[in-house]
């Protein structure tokens, strides 16, 4: 029922109440709270069907157990996994320790020596152009071979660093032709 019509029913009642003195009103009152009972069931029967509807519809569905993927026996398992790691691990890698220092020097001594090479001039086909330049017939293998090579030529590329300003100088200083003024 909307509230203005149960209010108004209320305002009624109260009013003829007051001036119901010798009990004239009596069976208009009567009336008035015959329409509010009516009132009153018609709102708590809507009320008790929210309610109804709203106990189904808030209703959780009960959830199903999940499959297993776990195994029952995995942490047994995995301890076991453990201890053998600790006492194998330790004396497998004292071992890989040692080979490797061991094997250390080797490597890094047959990373400081040169390869050794077999080609000559005939067989490189660099062999010709490292002959003209250097007038050796074996190429170096290695970097400091390389210095050696070049250190014939090493005073020449030194004395020849400032050839181009001494030469300019000179050109200027002496074939200079001869200015009309002086």
């Amino acid at each position: 029922m909307p509230p203005p019509a149960v209010a108004t029913n209320r305002a009624q009642v109260a009013q003829l109440a007051a001036t119901n003195i010798v009990g004239q009103n009596t069976p208009m009152i009567a009336q008035l709270e015959a329409q509010y009972a009516q009132m009153w069931a018609q709102d708590a029967a809507a009320m008790y069907g929210y309610a109804g509807q709203s106990a189904a519809a808030s209703k959780v569905t009960p959830f199903t157990s999940p499959a297993q993927t776990t195994n029952a026996a995995g942490q047994a398992l995995q301890s076991a996994a453990v201890t053998h790691a600790a006492s194998t691990a330790a004396g497998t890698s004292a071992q890989n320790v040692s080979q490797a220092i061991t094997q250390a020097p080797n490597a890094l001594q047959s990373l400081a020596t040169p390869a050794a090479t077999t080609t000559s001039s005939s067989t490189s086909p660099f062999g010709s152009i490292w002959e003209l330049l250097t007038g050796s017939s074996t190429p170096p293998t290695s970097l400091s071979g390389l210095l050696n090579a070049y250190s014939p030529f090493a005073g020449f590329f030194y004395n020849t660093e400032g050839c181009r300003t001494s030469v300019s100088v000179w050109a200027t200083t002496s074939f200079r032709s001869p200015r009309p003024w002086d």
